[in-house]
């Protein structure tokens, strides 16, 4: 099979659209606390406003790298759908992180 640089089937096209998610929720994210001024709190969830994006965003990265494996057994080959699978695989790693060993 041949390695290609976007995705060709319907399983890679959903994996990097959920990447574009992810990116646009972190986007929003940071628009809320630069532009707008908003600030957390003392948890995670004290500020609903910048918490519910950065979930959304977690969420969508965690699929893309699911999707992203099951296009890869089905035969996707693309250079988007690794780095998307590589990014969301990163997420999981750092919420699992997070949750165990909290700072």
């Amino acid at each position: 099979m041949k390695i290609t640089f976007l995705p060709k089937t319907r399983l890679g096209i959903w994996s990097c659209s959920l990447q574009v998610v992810f990116a646009v929720c972190i986007g929003v994210f940071y628009l809320m606390v630069s532009v707008f001024g908003q600030r957390g709190g003392e948890g995670f969830f004290d500020n609903l406003l910048l918490t519910i994006p950065m979930l959304i965003a977690a969420a969508a990265s965690i699929a893309a790298a699911v999707i992203g494996i099951i296009s890869f057994v089905k035969s996707e080959r693309s250079v988007l759908v690794l780095i998307a699978v590589l990014l969301g695989l990163f997420v999981l790693w750092w919420c699992v992180a997070e949750v165990a060993f909290p700072h």
